[in-house]
């Protein structure tokens, strides 16, 4: 079996169950999500939920009864499970050699992890049925598919309040939004933009488009879900330096789609970030 270990927002938390969900397909073995981790980090909670996920949840309690946390490798039900930290934030070649009955631990963002799963991970990442959308959601989701739609999405939030989370990694600017904007517009006709953000009154008052668009600000933190369901169902994707977008974008299944990325996701230096970017996205 392979245990992964989850934390932080949706998006790390989708990287986790990816990377986990490719190394127990390779060894046709289950996998555990390890959600202890949202007893004490209350920035965010466990949001795969609403997914189809091919894995089960284990909290603290049951890991503890399963694991001795004190030795290098833990007893599991007479199995020998190996800890393995993400080492570095690129990708990491000794990926394909980690073993069955790992224990991972890291973030693990880029697809180089699980592309090869791609479309069972499209399949697996959506929402597991349309009742779980509201009336609001299924009227903007309706304009979507009417028109060659493109998704911006502004990330704020704690990239803003916390002051140590703003100095790692910043928030994309307004000149960025308008870069993209005429670039895209460049390539391909959008005809509606759809806006999300954590921060829609600040969105509404800053960002100045020229462009028909759609604020779409119905849906609060608890419905994030829905929110992710709508921006990977547009036809295009302005993403910001956050992993939540990224995902949209990335499970965006339509074959002639644009996204746009910012160059640089970290305001600090100290990570390399080669392999977060797909080879196909464009780069501002």
């Amino acid at each position: 079996m392979v245990i992964t270990k989850l934390v932080g927002g949706l998006g790390n938390q989708l990287f986790q169950y990816a990377a986990g969900r490719s190394l127990s397909i390779k060894y046709d073995s289950s996998l555990l999500l390890d959600i202890s981790s949202f007893d004490t980090y209350t920035l965010h909670k466990f949001g795969l939920t609403p997914f189809q996920l091919k894995a089960d949840v284990i909290g603290y309690k049951t890991l503890v009864e399963l694991l001795d946390v004190e030795k290098k490798c833990f007893a599991f039900k007479k199995r020998m499970i190996t800890p393995v930290n993400e080492s570095q934030f690129s990708y990491n070649l000794e990926f394909s050699s980690f073993h069955n009955n790992s224990y991972l631990k890291g973030y693990w963002q880029s697809e180089k992890y699980f592309l090869n799963i791609r479309q069972l991970l499209i399949e697996e990442i959506s929402i597991s049925s349309n009742s779980m959308l509201s009336d609001a959601d299924r009227t903007i989701l309706e304009k979507i598919k009417m028109t060659n739609s493109c998704s911006i999405h502004l990330r704020r939030g704690d990239y803003i309040s916390n002051k140590s989370t703003n100095e790692v990694h910043g928030v994309c600017s307004l000149n960025y939004y308008y870069d993209a904007i005429l670039k895209l517009s460049e390539l391909t006709k959008i005809d509606h933009f759809f806006i999300f953000s954590d921060d829609p009154d600040w969105v509404s008052k800053n960002l100045e488009l020229e462009v028909p668009f759609t604020l779409v600000r119905h849906n609060g933190p608890e419905r994030n879900y829905a929110d992710f369901e709508l921006m990977k169902s547009c036809n295009h994707q302005i993403i910001a330096n956050s992993t939540f977008s990224w995902w949209a974008a990335w499970l965006n299944n339509d074959m002639n789609k644009i996204v746009v990325a910012p160059k640089r996701w970290f305001l600090s230096n100290e990570f390399d970030t080669k392999d977060l970017i797909p080879d196909n996205w464009l780069k501002i």
